[in-house]
């Protein structure tokens, strides 16, 4: 992923990511641990 300068709105690149986070949450058929997820997910906006 490339960086871009300066703190951009959410983005379709950044729904994207979190679609296929949840895509890959819902594969694994994880349902338990979602204050963890929303740390990371959290985590992935910063950096995007």
């Amino acid at each position: 992923m490339k960086r871009r300068k300066g703190i951009q709105p959410i983005s379709r690149q950044t729904l994207a990511v979190v679609a296929i986070f949840l895509a890959v949450l819902s594969i694994l058929g994880i349902q338990g641990p979602w204050l963890a997820a929303a740390v990371i997910l959290l985590a992935l906006i910063q950096l995007i």
